[in-house]
This record gives C-alpha cells, sequence and structure tokens, in this order.
C-alpha cells in the first residue's frame, strides 16, 4: 500500500507539471505571461526570454538564430519569432510544442554595406 501512495503522488506529480507547461505556452502565445514559471531571463540577441517552470522551459523567440559561414565570410542570419514549449523529460519530447517564424535576412557581417563596395563572388 506504501508503494501504491508513493506512485500515485508521482504521477500526479508529472500531470501537474504537464498541465502547468501546457497552460505556461498558451498564455505566451496570446501574448501574455506565464502563471507558474519561477524565474525569467532576457538575451541579448534582439528580445528572445526564457522562463523556467517545474520541469518544463518556455521561449519567446525575438532573434537570431544562427548565421551561416561561407568560408570566408558571414553571411545569411535567420530569425525566429515566436513561442517554443521544452518538457526536460526525454520521455515527455512528445509534449513539445514550438510555433516558430523563421525569416530569412542577409547580412555580411565583415564586408562594407555601402554603393561602392563589391560583393564577392
Amino acid at each position: 500500500m506504501k508503494y501504491v501512495r508513493w506512485l500515485l503522488i508521482l504521477v500526479m506529480t508529472i500531470a501537474v507539471c504537464l498541465v502547468f507547461g501546457q497552460v505556461d505556452y498558451y498564455r505566451v502565445s496570446a501574448h501574455g505571461k506565464p502563471l507558474f514559471s519561477f524565474s525569467e531571463e532576457k538575451y541579448f540577441d534582439g528580445g528572445t526570454t526564457h522562463w523556467s517552470g517545474f520541469g518544463y522551459s518556455i521561449y519567446l523567440h525575438k532573434g537570431e538564430l544562427y548565421s551561416v559561414y561561407h568560408g570566408h565570410r558571414w553571411g545569411e542570419g535567420y530569425w525566429t519569432e515566436g513561442p517554443e514549449l521544452i518538457y526536460w523529460l526525454p520521455g515527455f519530447s512528445l509534449f513539445n510544442k514550438a510555433n516558430l517564424s523563421k525569416r530569412a535576412i542577409v547580412r555580411d557581417v565583415g564586408q562594407r554595406t555601402s554603393a561602392t563596395s563589391i560583393p564577392d563572388s
């Protein structure tokens, strides 16, 4: 009987964590603040915000995800926008959600951008 009680407590805790993550994700999707997260961090990549909850993380992407290096210069960079939910337990990855829109921008970091510059071919 003792093990059944602990198993029931474990199952209820996992269910509550799943529900908390889903509620917080939908609140961030609707441009609100999460209810159940306990920390908030802002990144310096254009405005990405990270919230941590009990067993999950939520990101509101508003920044650069990566740039591509073309051997001699940096090229296309991709910007993402939108919310993303990531559960910390690998078995619950099927509940992860993302509604990201990716838009490409062309940027040459090491090159001049004036009208007199000639792009590399």
